[in-house]
């Protein structure tokens, strides 16, 4: 079975990052410390929560895991 890297991409326009950021200040989180919480790096995180950058499947698991929620509730719903 061929290994399919982009399987394991999911598309910046697919992430809600309303929920990253309502939860960041909901629980006066910052950036830095989230993503040292979830073990992502602070460039890379940034460039997730303004959807500059597509996200592994491995990053949003370790979103979720730091919000406590789960990953599905990252992926935007109001796609056509």
């Amino acid at each position: 079975m061929k290994n399919n890297k982009n399987a394991s991409i999911i598309m910046a326009k697919n992430v809600n990052y309303q929920i990253i950021k309502d939860y960041l200040k909901k629980n006066g989180i910052s950036v830095v410390k989230f993503s040292y919480k979830c073990g992502i790096s602070n460039s890379t995180f940034y460039r997730i929560i303004s959807g500059k950058s597509n996200v592994t499947r491995k990053n949003i698991f370790r979103i979720a895991l730091g919000m406590k929620v789960e990953p599905i509730e990252l992926i935007r719903s109001d796609l056509e």
